[in-house]
């Protein structure tokens, strides 16, 4: 059985993994490593997806249930403010090879952008792979990776004898992720009507212009309700590789208590060391922990200061997130060693998630 169940009142992009649209998951993934700026292809239920991906829009589309908190919506708007989104009209009946094709004019200028079926999660290195396909400098990359399949393959003579039967998995078979990295140069490949992977990719292949980035990792796609039952099953269990972001949370949380010695102890209480003017501007560009007064409760938050203001800090928080932090919650900034490395950049690092 598909997705029916829920496409038949939703697009398939919103429907929820855990708590949140398995589209919000794809978008955190590239978020996380510093590529904010995303083009939607949308068709089937374009409305609704607009509606729930837009900073204005009526929240939410998608379904709402008890498990949905009031903090888990906090966080989607959080994001939401801080994504630059695109969307763009690709027509109800598309292929994937039409909905890119609308993109193009979007994506001008371009050095490479990244694309993605948006129906899969993962927890493929990003940086390796934009490392992998800058340095080979072919037109198109897309990952390949195990299938999240339960069948069997069997082997057997002519005369039917079976000689092996093992799980797919096992095989060693490997299939398109729906992970992409293009040069602009991919839209010369395409016609109208024309599926991405059959002839524009058969073009790139004659060339030698198509190139697979191997992941043994996490892969799991999210084709039918039996997908989506085992991802939910995952993530109420706690089971979740492709919150890449969470992990590196949890390990930032195991490394703080125990980091004192990696750090030099510089320390500014404002309020106590004189003008916080000439103490803030000194942090600039630094590597800090700030202790963040939010109720009766302090908060800790790792990253790097990348501006000041009259009333507020501009910080970068892990490598990725910046947000505006008034002066007046902040009660102790500290130097910090423990550094987080800084996102690989390409252009303006656009992601189009047809």
């Amino acid at each position: 059985m598909r997705l029916r169940e829920y496409t038949d009142s939703i697009p398939k992009p919103l429907v929820p993994v855990g708590h949140l649209p398995i589209l919000w998951h794809v978008m955190k993934y590239y978020a996380h490593f510093g590529h904010k700026d995303f083009i939607l292809c949308v068709g089937y239920g374009a409305e609704a997806i607009r509606e729930s991906f837009s900073r204005n829009g009526n929240r939410p589309k998608f379904p709402r249930t008890a498990s949905v908190t009031d903090r888990n919506l906090e966080l989607f708007e959080r994001d939401l403010r801080e994504w630059n989104i695109t969307f763009v009209d690709s027509g109800l009946h598309s292929n994937i090879g039409q909905r890119l094709k609308a993109t193009e004019k979007y994506l001008a200028g371009e050095e490479m952008f990244l694309a993605n079926y948006a129906d899969a999660l993962s927890d493929l290195p990003l940086p390796k792979l934009l490392q992998f396909a800058k340095g080979h400098g072919k037109i198109a990359t897309f990952v390949s990776a195990k299938p999240n399949l339960s069948y069997h393959v069997v082997s057997f003579r002519p005369d039917g004898v079976v000689s092996d039967i093992r799980a797919i998995r096992d095989t060693g078979l490997q299939v398109n992720s729906g992970f992409f990295v293009f040069k602009p140069d991919i839209f010369k490949y395409l016609r109208d009507g024309e599926e991405l992977v059959c002839e524009p990719f058969e073009r790139l292949i004659k060339e030698e212009q198509l190139m697979a980035y191997r992941h043994d990792g996490f892969y799991a796609c999210m084709d039918t309700f039996k997908d989506k039952q085992q991802l939910d099953a995952m993530y109420a269990r706690g089971d979740t590789p492709w919150l890449l972001w969470e992990k590196v949370a949890r390990e930032r949380e195991l490394a703080f208590p125990g980091s004192s010695d990696r750090l030099v102890r510089e320390v500014y209480h404002p309020g106590l060391n004189g003008s916080a003017t000439d103490a803030y501007s000194a942090w600039l560009g630094r590597q800090v922990v700030l202790q963040i007064e939010a109720g009766e409760s302090r908060v800790p938050l790792r990253g790097r200061v990348i501006n000041e203001s009259s009333d507020a800090l501009r910080f970068r928080i892990d490598g990725c997130w910046e947000v505006d932090i008034f002066k007046k919650m902040i009660v102790q900034v500290e130097a910090d060693n423990f550094e987080i490395p800084e996102p690989i950049r390409m252009g303006s690092s656009s992601s189009v998630l047809a």
